[in-house]
């Protein structure tokens, strides 16, 4: 389920003469990671690539990744935790922004509202269990931006329902990062304003579920904010829109149904505990 171990099984598969069917799911990437696996040619060594975004799948085919074994499987949200907050639910001006600092541009979105008549709530961590190098942001704060996090999966998804939309600023990247988020406002029913990172375009639809801005560009996030406060309607709208995509594409029943197909597309054995 992750590159932590798919990338030691792989070497494993490569130097133990006792071959194991290997299923590497990659949500992330490093240099540090490119560089192991290019080196050893690691690829090779693994039945299936499943990846997030297409994107990483075609960089994966530029470093000589079997094409034919990388198969696409998008992150997927609970759609059933994450419910759908009516609009009218939302606090006016009430924007929310979160994730792990290392990879959110949080400096160019704090600058973006410098003036704006919004109350930007800032959750600057991860998950409980996630293993950041970065905690919480270095940059000023006005008094219309609160940061802070640690906060239960409830307490989340309470921030989402009371936020108008979502402003999720990352860097340009070539994993996903900010699926999570993405999904989690979507199924909330917000729209989303986001950088137009190379991991994050197959899960925005630009106009549709939210707007899609150029990394690093203030006054284009200014005028995103903008258009949204002063067009509630076309948040309203996004918002539904995002929220029907989950229903329909990005939830756990069609995620869990798309790795069982995929396994069994390849004939890859599935472990199950005889007292499951």
């Amino acid at each position: 389920l992750s590159e932590r171990a798919g990338i030691p099984l792989a070497f494993l598969n490569r130097v133990l003469p006792r071959r194991q069917s290997l299923v590497a799911m990659f949500t992330c990437w490093s240099h540090r990671q490119e560089g192991a696996i290019t080196r050893f040619n690691l690829f090779e060594n693994m039945d299936v690539i499943i990846v997030k975004c297409n994107s990483l799948r075609d960089h994966f085919i530029s470093l000589g990744a079997p094409a034919e074994r990388i198969v696409v499987i998008p992150f997927a949200v609970d759609d059933q935790f994450y419910n759908f907050a009516p609009f009218e639910d939302a606090e006016p001006g009430h924007i929310l922004s979160l994730g792990e600092a290392r990879c959110r541009d949080y400096a160019t979105l704090i600058e973006a509202v410098e003036n704006l008549p919004v109350n930007l709530e800032i959750l600057a961590s991860g998950h409980w269990y996630a293993r950041e190098k970065e905690k919480g942001i270095q940059v000023d704060t006005s008094a219309n931006i609160n940061v802070h996090g640690g906060l239960s999966n409830s307490e989340v998804r309470s921030c989402y329902q009371r936020s108008q939309f979502v402003a999720l600023p990352v860097f340009d990247l070539v994993y996903s990062a900010g699926a999570t988020v993405t999904l989690e406002a979507m199924s909330s029913g917000r729209a989303v304003v986001a950088t137009r990172s190379r991991g994050l375009v197959d899960y925005v639809v630009d106009g549709k579920t939210g707007i899609l801005v150029e990394p690093g560009n203030v006054e284009a996030w200014r005028q995103a904010i903008t258009y949204l406060l002063d067009h509630p309607e076309e948040a309203r709208r996004m918002g539904e829109n995002g929220r029907k995509r989950v229903e329909a594409e990005l939830n756990l029943e069609r995620y869990v149904a798309s790795i069982k197909s995929t396994l069994a597309q390849f004939e890859v054995g599935v472990y199950e505990h005889a007292h499951a």
